[in-house]
Formats: C-alpha cells, sequence, structure tokens
C-alpha cells in the first residue's frame, strides 16, 4: 500500500514543474520520487508518469534555448563607420522652385566652376538592415564644408550701408589668394538598396536627404606687401543661412561611391533689407566608407 505521505509528495511536485516553467523557460527542474508500496504495479505506473512530465520539461528548455541563439544571430546585420566625400560644387539659379526647375549659373561673379568651389564632407554612419529585406536605413552625423576660390584680385566682401549685403569686390593692393568657406554639421538619412548580408558589398543604391546647421563661416585672403606677405582671415556670417537642407543620392560598389546632392534651400539668406545672390549649391563628389 502506498504510504500517504509518500503519495501527497510525488503530486505536489507536478504545480512546482509547472510554476518553474512559467517564471523562468530555462531553469531545469530535477525530481526523484521513491514510492514504498506493497503493489508495484500501482508505484510503476505513478514513476512513469513523473518520469513522462520531466521529459516533457527539458523538451521544451532545449526548444526555446536554441530559439534565443537563432534570435541573437540576428543582431550581426549592421554596417557602421566613417565615410568621407570630395568633390565640386556649382551654383544654380532657381527657375521654377516649386516645380523644382534650377539651372547652372554660367555667368556673372557666382559662375564657379567644380575646379573653383568644392565640398568636402566627413560623416559617422549607422546603417541596419530593415526587416529581412535588402533594404537598410542610414542614418548618421557629419560635418560638411563648402568652400570657393575667388582667385587673385577678387575677395568676398560686406557691403554696409543702405543696401548692405555681400558682394564680390576688386582688391585694392596685390592680392595673391582668396578663400570662402562654410562649414555645417548635418544629420544625413538615407535609404539604401544593397542585396549582401553585410550591406556594404556588391553594388549598392541609396537615395534621402539632409539637414544642417551653420556653425562657421569665413573668408581667408594672402596678399603681397612691401613688408612681407599678410594672412588676413575674418569670421562672419556673411548673410548665408544658417540652416541647410536638401536631397541626395549615391551609387557605390563595395567601399566606394559616387554622390550627388541638391541644396532645397537658397545659401544666402533672402531679406527685404539685405542685398544678395539668390543661389543654391550642388555638388558632384567620390568617396569611401571605411
Amino acid at each position: 500500500m502506498i504510504k500517504p505521505f509518500a503519495l501527497a509528495a510525488a503530486f505536489a511536485t507536478l504545480p512546482l514543474m509547472g510554476l518553474s516553467q512559467t517564471v523562468d523557460s530555462v531553469v531545469s527542474v530535477q525530481v526523484e520520487v521513491n514510492v514504498i508500496s506493497d503493489e508495484p504495479d500501482m508505484a510503476g505506473g505513478l514513476t512513469a508518469l513523473l518520469n513522462d512530465s520531466m521529459a516533457s520539461v527539458k523538451d521544451i528548455d532545449a526548444r526555446e534555448g536554441s530559439g534565443d541563439h537563432e534570435y541573437t544571430s540576428d543582431k550581426s546585420d549592421e554596417n557602421e563607420g566613417l565615410s568621407i566625400s570630395i568633390g565640386g560644387m556649382v551654383f544654380m539659379q532657381p527657375m521654377d522652385f516649386l516645380n523644382g526647375e534650377f539651372r547652372p549659373v554660367t555667368s556673372g561673379d557666382w559662375a564657379m566652376t567644380p575646379r573653383q568651389a568644392r565640398q568636402v564632407s566627413i560623416n559617422f554612419r549607422n546603417q541596419d538592415r530593415i526587416g529581412q529585406s535588402s533594404f537598410w536605413l542610414r542614418r548618421g552625423l557629419g560635418f560638411s564644408s563648402y568652400v570657393m576660390d575667388f582667385g587673385p584680385d577678387r575677395y568676398l566682401g560686406l557691403v554696409e550701408g543702405q543696401n548692405s549685403g555681400v558682394a564680390i569686390l576688386d582688391s585694392d593692393s596685390e592680392l595673391m589668394k582668396s578663400n570662402f568657406s562654410v562649414g555645417y554639421i548635418e544629420l544625413p538619412l538615407s535609404l539604401v538598396y544593397n542585396g549582401s548580408a553585410s550591406g556594404s558589398k556588391g553594388l549598392s543604391l541609396a537615395i534621402g536627404g539632409f539637414a544642417g546647421l551653420r556653425v562657421r563661416a569665413e573668408t581667408e585672403t594672402l596678399r603681397r606687401m612691401d613688408s612681407g606677405r599678410l594672412r588676413q582671415t575674418t569670421q562672419h556670417g556673411f548673410y548665408t543661412n544658417r540652416f541647410a537642407y536638401g536631397v541626395q543620392t549615391e551609387i557605390g560598389y563595395k567601399k566606394f561611391f559616387v554622390a550627388s546632392r541638391m541644396n532645397l534651400n537658397p545659401f544666402f539668406q533672402q531679406r527685404a533689407d539685405v542685398s544678395t545672390p539668390l543661389i543654391m549649391a550642388a555638388t558632384m563628389s567620390v568617396g569611401i566608407h571605411l
């Protein structure tokens, strides 16, 4: 005959096994029940029932443990690093701003070739796969510098008075070099198509936009004087727009890429009390993802 306290202990074990599985699926429960009975058939049946319950608990642990392993392996699908690009820049005039019609400036003081105007960008990027598709979301933080070379005998100056603003002026002394540079802290965001597992192999196509905040604007001139050379730097906003935003595209192969961007707001502020040109910056550059 089964002893009462032994039978009670056996059945009390069953809800404990279910509780341990609910609280933490990776807890392994091991219970050993010894039944002393004068009826071997009844004791054997109870022992087999408890053993089957233990086997079910271990099977659930094994399945959920393998599922956790598969989940952590998905986190390797990301790409991050440093991107560097350099290229030429031209200025565009809006013909029909609402319909996005622009034409390059081909005459006047702001008709610059890519050899005279350039753009340099450094971006820290992070790229993550969207689901299990071949599309990736790339975001980051970067710095872009627009540099214009006016050559000898001309420089960018501030015009004071009733019609204040900026203008390209002729030098009254021997000028060797004159540059104007504007720097922006930028937040780029792009949708990238790449079929590789890492997102950085083979052919890549990207389209997106950027937004930036101006952090500096300055002119640098180098003049030849009787006593030697005089280098002068003037830091001023020069009525450039404090904010910049636009669209950008990129085509790349492995680490190398060609990118283009178009600013959608004017390079200079457009105000009734200042005189500034209505121009927008457009660039074409080559770069590398490190």
